[in-house]
């Protein structure tokens, strides 16, 4: 679980070497966009804002947190199933 989480910027590793990677399921990153998006111009005011856009944001935001070690097993099986 290490080398997925917070020691996947380090050495030799299997998402280095191009072996194994985790990344969340992009239909429901897609879906949470979606739902995302309206809200974001309601509260924030961000007219402008493609649902691309927050799809983009939610993806690094969700590396961010998985390579600083924010994933916990039942995250990994749900992530990678």
């Amino acid at each position: 679980m290490s080398e997925f989480t917070y020691l996947s910027h380090r050495g030799r590793n299997l998402e280095r070497m191009g072996k194994a990677a985790l990344a969340p399921r992009t239909a429901l990153g897609q879906q949470a966009a979606q739902r995302l998006t309206p809200q974001l111009h309601e509260s924030l005011g961000l007219r402008g804002l493609a649902e691309a856009t927050v799809f983009q944001w939610l993806w690094g935001w969700l590396t961010h947190l998985r390579r600083r070690g924010g994933a916990a097993p039942p995250v990994i099986r749900l992530l990678s199933g």
